[in-house]
């Protein structure tokens, strides 16, 4: 089974990862800790993040995910 996983950078970029289960435990701890502090400081930009504006979509082309034949609506 796959699990999916958004990640928000300070310069509002997002990256969303796939990856198999058995990789959240080692993620769980970093990605708290992360996103805690991001939180806490980035309040006046998280209103920005998800404006449309500023979003960017870059055409997945690893081809060494099985999701990639999933994401043709890109």
């Amino acid at each position: 089974m796959l699990s999916y996983m958004f990640i928000i950078y300070d310069d509002s970029t997002i990256s969303f990862n796939c990856f198999d289960n058995d990789m959240i435990i080692p993620l769980t701890k970093p990605l708290t800790y992360l996103f805690k502090k991001k939180i806490k400081s980035n309040k006046s930009q998280s209103s920005k993040i998800f404006n449309f504006k500023n979003l960017k979509v870059e055409p997945f082309n690893d081809k060494r995910f099985k999701i990639r034949k999933y994401l043709n609506l890109f």
